[in-house]
């Protein structure tokens, strides 16, 4: 007879031998099936056991799901560093990242970005790597957004500016709303914690003054980009920049009521001072 230990249908008897190995291969050929059971795991805080059955499916089916629910995990137990070990492992057991892979990565560390001073540096890292010509994903302006809140929140306004100086004019990278929301409110956010600061008011002036002059420039992109239909303005973006007018002199502050006309068509009701909104 044949002692080669293969059967009439040429499979390998002892390949499969274990019980639990055959339940295991016959229940996680389905993606689907395995990304609810890493759910399932993870909403009972049992990690380890939803990182083990990922891993172990990842050699043999698309995990890209699971994996993804480990790191939104991580990042929401603050485990900022260990959700970009995951996403790095990912990668490392031919699993591809998905856009919102990185969704997940970016909106994680920009929650956590005021305490962990490496989310910068690993949000641009991460985010530059999208560029590679071999990239699983191309960056759109949701990802854009992610990655300009993780700068925000951190403080680091040059690596923001950085940023916001190559978002293009067109297409799935061209600024929305948002990016400009974002972009608003960290200026304003990043001069408030200077004016407490035990600056002088002389010193303090040319701070406020530049402010507001960067989101006056700001503001003349996103009116050329309205005009043109490659924006919408909404209600958040308007206060966001009034906000900002707040911090200036009195026609800053007349502005208001200037800018309001402009993108809200509400009624000037006070006296125009030459506005140049």
């Amino acid at each position: 007879g044949d002692t080669s230990g293969r059967n009439r249908f040429g499979s390998d008897d002892n390949a499969v031998a274990a019980p639990e190995r055959r339940r295991y291969d016959l229940k996680y050929r389905d993606p689907l099936k395995l990304a609810d059971d890493t759910l399932a795991k993870l909403k009972k805080d049992k990690f380890e056991e939803a990182e083990d059955l990922v891993r172990k499916s990842s050699a043999a089916i698309n995990c890209t799901v699971g994996w993804n629910h480990l790191i939104d995990w991580q990042c929401k137990k603050g485990k900022i560093n260990s959700a970009v070990k995951s996403y790095n492992e990912m990668k490392k057991r031919g699993q591809t990242p998905d856009a919102y892979t990185y969704t997940l990565i970016f909106r994680g560390l920009a929650q956590q970005a005021q305490h962990h001073p490496s989310a910068v540096a690993h949000a641009l890292s991460i985010y530059h790597s999208m560029d590679a010509q071999n990239a699983p994903v191309t960056p759109n302006i949701i990802h854009t957004n992610s990655v300009l809140k993780v700068c925000a929140q951190a403080g680091d306004m040059d690596a923001m500016f950085g940023i916001a100086a190559k978002l293009r004019d067109k297409g799935i990278r061209a600024p929305n709303n948002l990016t400009f929301t974002i972009l608003f409110n960290a200026i304003r956010d990043n001069t408030i914690k200077k004016l407490t600061t035990e600056m002088s008011a002389e010193e303090l002036r040319p701070l406020r003054e530049k402010s507001v002059m960067d989101a006056r420039r700001m503001w003349d992109d996103i009116a050329s980009r309205w005009r043109h239909g490659d924006l919408w303005i909404d209600e958040e973006l308007v206060c966001s920049l009034g906000r900002i007018l707040l911090m200036g002199g009195d026609r800053d502050r007349d502005d208001i009521f200037a800018l309001l006309r402009q993108a809200m068509k509400i009624p000037q009701l006070v006296i125009d001072r030459k506005s140049v909104v």
